[in-house]
């Protein structure tokens, strides 16, 4: 049985973070692994920089809208 040196726990740890990379979700609009604290559930999952973008594309100005009775 050898002792592990560096390499050989460097190797244990890469194999390690790339099966926890496998197991995350990919954003529903650039496709990449999502792995920031928070993603958004909005018809899929967004990263947060893709759902900001999103966000901006989806909002409404309300002084276009009218208001009755006001």
């Amino acid at each position: 049985m050898a002792i592990p040196d560096n390499y050989d726990l460097f190797e244990a740890h890469q194999r390690q973070q790339e099966r926890f990379l496998k197991r995350l979700p990919v954003c529903n609009r650039c496709g990449e692994k999502i792995t920031s604290e928070y993603a958004y559930n909005v018809d899929g999952l967004y990263c947060e920089s893709c759902f900001e973008d999103y966000r901006r594309e989806i909002r409404i100005d309300m002084d276009f809208y009218e208001v009755e009775g006001i």
